[in-house]
């Protein structure tokens, strides 16, 4: 069904809300047929996470390298200097406040490397 609505040239934000809408309802239909306690309902939940988590992790896997990419892109356009280090310093302000593992004097110690390279080198 998705393959022949690809051919129809039918957007893909509407494919997958179809898809969506598809999963509902098998979701929906397994339930009302099997009851929420059935040793097939939870074994049909079983495989059907393996595509699931694996779906997830491949998203897990891609988004690090594309941020990755997109920063120095995005660095690569820029001349070294004070505009430089006030897009750095914002990252890593972003990065801050959403932080899990960097701990708090690590990011100080690398706010004070980049100020010290490169807004008072352009001094």
């Amino acid at each position: 069904m998705l393959n022949t609505m690809a051919r129809k040239h039918v957007s893909f934000p509407k494919r997958v809300f179809t898809a969506l809408g598809i999963g509902i309802a098998l979701g929906i239909i397994l339930h009302l047929i099997y009851g929420t306690q059935s040793n097939v309902l939870k074994q049909s939940t079983d495989w059907f996470s393996i595509v699931g988590d694996g779906y997830a992790a491949l998203l897990q896997m891609i988004v690090m390298p594309l941020i990755f990419i997109s920063i120095v892109a995005t660095f690569s356009k820029i001349q070294i200097g004070e505009k430089f280090a006030k897009i750095v310093s914002f990252i890593f302000h972003v990065f801050n406040r959403y932080r899990s593992d960097c701990s708090y004097s690590w990011y100080h110690l690398c706010i004070n490397i980049w100020f010290r390279c490169f807004i008072y080198r352009s001094r």
